[in-house]
Parts: structure tokens; sequence; C-alpha cells
């Protein structure tokens, strides 16, 4: 499984943009609902506004297939509005505007998700598809650890909208992994 993790750099592409994209949605699920309490959100938005996030998560696999992630225009247009509705968080205070951009980026990831899964299992042989998907999100939970560490030393010290910004960098690389997939076929 090692090997099939190294031998080719669109493996490790996709190993990574997998991770990324896995990292990102973790941060989104455990640290979103920190800018409900900045922003001294009612106790009875949070259930809905959970209800919302988690939908996301079947929403972005339907739709998934139907957005052309495998295109660069595609691909593009998806990093650019994942992009965007993660630096709402990070500028806005208004407690609407904030909720909205993090469900589209729930939404937006879980697309991804689906897309990254498509093409890591495309890029390795069966034999190996299981131990490197495992492998992918092992390296998932290891990026989450230190990045949940840095969102929440940020958050105390500086506030949840700057910890904000360690999500715009995280979706700004994963964005550019995923317009990077695009310019191969999978396996190759």
């Amino acid at each position: 499984t090692l090997r099939a993790l190294t031998t080719g750099r669109n493996v490790r592409r996709v190993v990574l943009l997998t991770a990324l994209t896995a990292t990102a949605a973790q941060l989104v699920f455990e640290f979103g609902p920190l800018w409900l309490v900045a922003a001294h959100a009612p106790a009875a938005l949070y259930g809905p506004y959970w209800a919302a996030l988690v939908s996301t998560v079947g929403l972005g696999a339907w739709l998934a297939s139907r957005v052309p992630l495998h295109r660069r225009g595609g691909a593009a247009v998806a990093g650019a509005a994942l992009l965007t509705a993660t630096v709402l968080p990070a500028v806005s205070h208004v407690l609407a505007v904030v909720i909205a951009a993090q469900i589209l980026i729930a939404l937006a990831l879980a697309m991804i998700g689906v897309r990254a899964g498509f093409l890591l299992h495309e890029a390795v042989s069966a034999t190996v598809r299981a131990g490197v998907s495992s492998g992918a999100s092992t390296l998932a939970w290891l990026a989450f650890l230190p990045a949940s560490l840095v969102f929440g030393a940020i958050t105390r010290t500086h506030g949840v909208d700057v910890a904000g910004w360690l999500i715009v960098v995280i979706v700004a690389l994963l964005g550019a992994l995923l317009i990077r997939s695009t310019d191969r076929q999978p396996g190759t």
C-alpha cells in the first residue's frame, strides 16, 4: 500500500486532495458552530443549522455526479465558489451570511470529496484500493489534529473570524489540486 501511495505524482496529489477535503470538512463540522456562539445566536437556531449542515453530505453526493468536476472549467468554478464561501465567515459578522456560507462550504466539500474518492479509486489497482483509501483517511485525521489545535489557539487569542482564514488556506490548496486533477486522466 505504501508503494501504491508513492508510485506516481498523480496518486500523491489525489491522496492529498482527498485528505485536504476531509480535513476542511471536519473543520467546518467541528468548529462551524463557534460562529453561532460568537454571534450569540439563539439556542433555537442550532438545530436547524445543524440539520442543514448535515444534509449537505447527502445532497453533495447526489450533486457530485451532476457537476462536471472532471472538466477544468467545472473544477475552477467549484473551487472559486468554495474559496469565496470560505472567505465569508472570516470577514462577515452577519449570521445569515455565515450560516449560508458554511452550508455552501459543506456542500462543495461533499461534492469534491466524492470526486476525490473516485479519482483515488481510479488511480490505484483494485488490489490495494482499500488500503490506499484507508491511508488517505488516516492522513486526513493526522492533518486534522494539528489543524484543530491551530484553529483552537487562533480562536482563543484572536477570535473565530481570524481562525477562519486557516480554512481559507486549506481550501485554496485543495482547489488548486482539484483543478490540477483535470489535467490527466485518472490512473496516469
